[in-house]
């Protein structure tokens, strides 16, 4: 089954001066990569998060724990509806005849109005999602019945 991944970021330069609103499509099946394979996520980030709130903060303190995990984060709506209403795009895509052919990741700045696909279309070989492939995924599935 496919999952359609929307990430979106709010890009500032120096002094707090908008630069980007960027909003990142990822169409993940067996054959496509991985969040891992995209360093989307991390492992020490997902850690940190998940930590108690009191022991975060003391990591903070510490200099162990850079950034800032846990911290409110900007909202903007307009962005988030762009994320959404690609997201349904790369969904109905993948359930047409041309399925096949969705770009498997891909952004557009709603700010500046630039878009691009991702340099990345192969699992990497030694990404922990190609550590079990399973029968079923040796092959992109097919979207039409």
């Amino acid at each position: 089954m496919p999952v359609v991944d929307v990430g979106v970021r709010v890009s500032a330069k120096l002094k707090n001066r908008l630069a980007g609103l960027l909003a990142e499509i990822r169409v993940l099946t067996p054959t496509t990569p991985c969040l891992w394979c995209r360093k989307t996520i991390n492992a020490d980030t997902i850690r940190t998060e998940n930590l108690p709130v009191q022991e975060r903060e003391r990591l903070q303190r510490e200099g162990y724990v850079v950034g800032s995990v846990g911290s409110p984060t900007p909202s903007v709506a307009a962005l988030t509806v762009l994320g959404s209403g690609l997201a349904t795009s790369a969904l109905l895509a993948l359930l047409s005849e041309e399925g096949e052919v969705v770009p498997s990741c891909y952004w557009v700045d709603g700010f500046l109005g630039d878009s691009g696909l991702s340099a990345l279309d192969h699992p990497q070989s030694d990404c922990r999602c190609r550590q079990q492939v399973g029968l079923g995924d040796s092959a992109a599935p097919s979207f039409m019945p």
